[in-house]
């Protein structure tokens, strides 16, 4: 498995899930002196322990092991300490869209979006569960909507949430 990157001499291993990370924790060790990092998102950290509680422990040996711990929201970060994660290996990054490159500011083509001439297009890609919050950005195009912003939103994607979603789209206009 991880024989190629234990060979590579890397100098940062960076694990994108912590899952992965848990499904070789006990090869850890052989990736020294590399730097190890983790990012933690939120379904094997918040929703895999629900089902499997032996994840706590293997993310607590996890953080144990990682000298940089990247949440993506503090709320993630206050979930990884309840695992032991301590807060000088915590870095809150969180992934976000600057709002000022769909105002025209900054922008190529500095027509400002939002209007009847320029709407703004969304494009959400991901499983469609209940943890990614599109049915919270339904409604934030419905409320932006009916404040007078002219938006084109659309989803990528397939999963357990589609004919909720597909009702809520149609229920919302």
């Amino acid at each position: 498995g991880l024989l190629p990157v234990v060979a590579g001499g890397y100098d940062i291993v960076h694990f994108e899930f912590s899952g992965i990370a848990v499904t070789v924790s006990d090869l850890l060790p052989q990736l020294r002196p590399a730097t190890l990092v983790v990012s933690c998102r939120g379904h094997a950290e918040q929703i895999a322990p629900i089902f499997e509680p032996a994840r706590v422990e293997a993310l607590r040996g996890v953080f144990a092991q990682m000298d940089l711990i990247h949440c993506v929201s503090e709320d993630m970060a206050a979930t990884v300490r309840g695992y032991g994660a301590p807060d000088e290996k915590i870095v809150v990054n969180r992934p976000a869209v600057d709002t000022a490159r769909w105002t025209g500011v900054g922008r190529v083509d500095p027509v400002e979006r939002g209007t009847a001439d320029a709407p703004l297009r969304v494009l959400s890609v991901g499983r469609l569960h209940w943890k990614k919050g599109f049915d919270d950005a339904i409604r934030a195009v419905a409320a932006a909507r009916d404040a007078g912003v002219a938006v084109e939103y659309r989803i990528a994607g397939r999963g357990p949430e589609l004919e909720k979603l597909e009702y809520l789209r149609a229920t919302l206009g």
